[in-house]
């Protein structure tokens, strides 16, 4: 950026910068977003839909899980 008496001439350099940055803020608040959709909170044992238990890996990966993969899946397919 080049300053003439307190004027500002932003040149294209400058303009993809602000895109740039523009775009880096909005993918983050995306991703703010979709984690605050997570569910958090302890992970139930068997699967809310089919009733089979929740592999322990799952569990500790998405804490908060409610479904299975399949049932998970299945319920975001419908979405």
């Amino acid at each position: 950026m080049i300053s003439d008496n307190d004027h500002f001439i932003y040149n294209n350099e400058d303009e993809g910068d602000m895109a740039i940055l523009h775009s880096i803020h909005h993918h983050l608040n995306r991703i703010a977003a979709i984690r605050r959709r997570l569910p958090t909170g302890e992970s139930k044992i068997h699967c809310e839909e089919c009733g089979k238990t929740i592999p322990e890996e799952r569990r500790t990966a998405m804490p908060g899980c409610r479904m299975c993969i399949s049932c998970q899946t299945e319920s975001e397919k419908q979405r």
